[in-house]
């Protein structure tokens, strides 16, 4: 029963998508534990104030293209993180960037090109 742990970094998104799946960082690291995936998302976006950067994606802790509430927060060097590790089982599954306004409830821009592709089956098994 695998748990996986993963630190997905990706490059900046706005205005340029790299087409692909998603740039895992170098210290991906998979723990095995029943067939779940902490997940760790890591992207550089230079965001002016008052604006920050949610994950959206087609698995419900990414709330299924419809609702906004994987928030990132801002940390130095313009890297944007997601303070709590999202714990899913699914193993494949499609995501997206999206710039918001300055209190989290709309979207100001959502991040053009084909959707990023998860596919945390390649990780590699590492003991816990």
């Amino acid at each position: 029963m695998p748990i996986y742990t993963a630190e997905v970094s990706s490059p900046s998104v706005f205005p340029e998508v790299k087409v692909g799946s998603p740039k895992l960082s170098p210290n991906v690291k998979a723990k095995v534990r029943n067939q779940y995936y902490s997940l760790t998302f890591k992207i550089f976006y230079e965001t002016i104030p008052g604006e920050s950067i949610c994950v959206v994606g087609s698995i419900k802790e990414l709330g299924l293209w419809k609702e906004l509430k994987a928030h990132m927060t801002w940390t130095d060097g313009h890297i944007w993180v997601l303070d709590v590790p999202i714990v899913t089982n699914e193993s494949y599954f499609s995501y997206k960037y999206v710039l918001m306004d300055n209190d989290k409830t709309e979207m100001v821009k959502w991040e053009s090109g084909i959707d990023r592709i998860a596919e945390l089956r390649l990780l590699s098994e590492v003991q816990p």
